[in-house]
């Protein structure tokens, strides 16, 4: 019997266009970087009208937005499965967690050139600075959480002890933030040996706690 092939939906059609273009768009982000982005350069690529791109995207700030909330998504979902699969053992749940943004950044350049970028937008653009303190502040959060794990029940109770705790978790995401940038900096960086010292580090911050 022959198979009647269906057509596919307008908003099917409308889907897999927007998403040839973020592809292309992180594609060229990697090759030109922020200052080199072009939408027209990005059109050409992904062989869509350039009508048909500004349908998608009226601008290049709501594609560069897109694009950081991908790369985001991306790095949360790997993030949580990394604290997952170390359930039970609070020191490797919470290293897998420092480790998660390198090792991401060690095999996917699209991850690199999104999180550099994303750097340069918040210093100077509101909405992604905005954004980006909205992130540092899940993280934060996340990162507490973690660390009180990694503390004896008693020991994590008490005013004193919760701000010692929120600075450890400011100094562990700075770190992360810090080691990220530099290691972004350099094209030949080995990421996992940054993502080593960034664990190693975080651990010593935590013991100092109980010190």
């Amino acid at each position: 019997m022959k198979k009647v092939k269906q057509k596919r939906k307008p908003q099917d059609r409308g889907l897999k266009t927007r998403e040839r273009i973020l592809e292309v768009a992180m594609d060229c982000l990697v090759d030109d970087n922020i200052h080199g982005l072009r939408f027209s350069h990005i059109a050409k690529k992904a062989k869509v009208a350039q009508p048909l791109m500004d349908y998608h995207f009226p601008n290049l700030e709501a594609l560069l937005m897109e694009m950081v909330l991908l790369q985001v998504e991306k790095l949360r979902q790997l993030s949580t499965d990394a604290i997952e699969k170390n359930l039970g053992d609070p020191k490797k749940t919470l290293s897998a967690y420092i480790q998660a943004p390198f090792l991401l950044a060690e095999g996917d350049a699209r991850f690199r050139a999104v999180w550099s970028c994303l750097y340069h937008l918040a210093s100077v653009n509101p909405r992604f600075s905005n954004l980006n303190i909205g992130f540092r502040k899940i993280g934060r959060e996340r990162i507490t959480t973690l660390i009180k794990a990694n503390l004896p029940i008693d020991a994590a109770k008490g005013k004193k002890m919760q701000d010692r705790i929120d600075s450890a978790a400011l100094a562990i995401q700075g770190l992360i933030t810090g080691l990220s940038f530099m290691a972004g900096t350099d094209p030949a960086v080995n990421y996992r040996d940054f993502s080593r010292l960034a664990s190693q580090v975080s651990q010593k911050i935590i013991d100092e706690i109980l010190a």
